[in-house]
């Protein structure tokens, strides 16, 4: 009589043929490599580090300006629950708990129990170690450059769960570059402007190649009378300036009537000309998606001719919540 096994799924597998063993290695046994969690997902970060999700960010804190102001543009105002002394835009953003200024305050940041911590990958980098030895979820950005702050938008976009949004706003900041280009090179004098941007006064100081500034400067039809700069961002004097003698300049923190009244700057090409324009300069010194508000005036500033191509200019939708306008509807490039 044949000999028959019951109860033993691994007898009757071995019994019953090959075909049986494979069905019964996917039914009861276990899995070789650890499953992730339902729901879990993976996204790096723009130093390359990967960070491990199991459900969309809910506590997020921000650690500077330029951050606050790419979250809230993404839509994550509602998870965001602090930022730091500095971050005024949108003004929303002044409504939640602060953890300090260049200085973060640690204890409060533990307290407040954040799921995420967003920071700039270029500052801070002590105390973001700090931070993640303690176990806390750093998540860091590189807006260094326009082509940061685009690859920063969707990083964090697939971080937060926001991807269709971060494409938007890459895509509307793409559009509105090349509306500015189209009108430059259609402009009657296309030639390029030597510019001087004044990132700050006392010591005076400015912006070399490698710089956002420059990027802006650059796309705007211009030249960086400072490019040629060993450091991202040296500090000169006042006879350099003169020397290199700039046809524009662009003040962050100088009044315009200031430098048109100092007589050490007579001789300036562009104080001769009266072009001398003072900007915000939350929009031109954060990488956020506000800065083609900068690209625009600097374009309007660089080709005044521009501004005869489309005579009523309208406003440009801001990729982001609403917003008080940082310039006069006067000031824009018309589509």
């Amino acid at each position: 009589m044949e000999k028959r096994c019951s109860g033993d799924p691994v007898k009757t597998a071995l019994l019953s043929g090959p075909l049986a063993l494979i069905l019964f290695m996917l039914l009861y046994a276990a899995p070789i490599f650890p499953q992730p969690e339902d729901g879990a997902y993976t996204v790096k970060d723009s130093t390359g580090r990967s960070i491990c999700f199991s459900s969309p960010p809910c506590r997020i804190i921000s650690t500077g300006p330029g951050v606050t102001e790419i979250l809230f543009s993404l839509g994550a105002g509602p998870e965001v629950v602090a930022v730091t002394s500095n971050c005024n835009y949108p003004p929303e953003a002044r409504k939640r708990v602060s953890v300090g200024d260049m200085l973060l305050d640690t204890e409060k940041i533990i307290s407040l129990k954040p799921d995420l911590i967003v920071t700039d990958a270029n500052l801070r980098m002590e105390q973001m170690k700090r931070l993640e030895s303690m176990g806390l979820p750093i998540f860091s950005i590189n807006c260094a450059d326009v082509a940061g702050l685009r690859d920063s938008l969707l990083r964090l976009g697939r971080a937060l769960k926001r991807e269709k949004r971060a494409e938007e706003i890459c895509s509307e900041i793409e559009t509105r570059i090349d509306r500015i280009k189209r009108r430059i090179a259609s402009a009657s004098s296309s030639k390029e402007v030597t510019v001087f941007v004044e990132i700050w006064d006392k010591p005076l100081m400015t912006a070399g190649k490698k710089t956002f500034f420059n990027d802006l400067i650059v796309m705007a039809g211009g030249v960086n009378t400072f490019a040629d700069s060993r450091t991202d961002y040296p500090t000169i004097s006042v006879e350099n300036l003169i020397e290199r003698n700039p046809e524009v300049v662009i003040l962050t923190t100088s009044s315009r009537e200031r430098v048109l009244g100092n007589p050490v700057y007579r001789g300036l090409r562009a104080v001769k000309s009266s072009r001398i324009h003072a900007i915000n300069p939350d929009i031109i010194a954060r990488p956020t998606p506000r800065m083609v508000e900068a690209l625009e005036l600097l374009a309007l500033w660089l080709h005044p001719e521009i501004r005869s191509i489309t005579p009523n200019c309208a406003c440009l939708k801001y990729p982001g919540p609403p917003k008080t306008p940082s310039v006069s509807t006067n000031d824009r490039i018309g589509h």
